[in-house]
């Protein structure tokens, strides 16, 4: 696939590394979250390492090819216009009047309550 052409590692060679073999881990074992409470260290070594990996390998020029086709096929094509416009009838809000007044500046409370 991309990544392996890419050079990146693929699932069987991810976790192929001495210390998770010594542990009796593969991938499917290494991607479970529980990790983040229970190693920390572990969690955070296996996720850097893969993200560090992504974001030093340029991408498959295969990518350049889908975005090609995506752009020529389906960009501008019936199909995606009628997605577009069902899309934006869809975040039109249904009521165009706030549910209480707010002037000026929504004071303490406000910067206490909201997120």
């Amino acid at each position: 696939g991309f990544s392996a052409d890419s050079g990146l590692a693929v699932y069987g060679d991810i976790a192929a590394i001495p210390a998770y073999r010594e542990a009796g881990l593969q991938y499917h074992d290494i991607c479970d979250p529980a990790w983040l409470d229970d190693a920390p260290e572990l969690f955070y070594g296996f996720w850097g390492a893969c993200f560090n990996d992504y974001r030093s390998t340029r991408p498959h020029s295969g990518y350049e090819v889908l975005a090609a086709w995506r752009d020529r096929l389906f960009s501008d094509s019936a199909v995606a216009n009628a997605i577009r416009r069902r899309l934006a009838e869809e975040a039109r809000p249904a009521e165009t009047h706030q549910p209480y007044a707010c002037e000026g500046l929504a004071g303490a409370f406000f910067v206490y309550t909201s997120n």
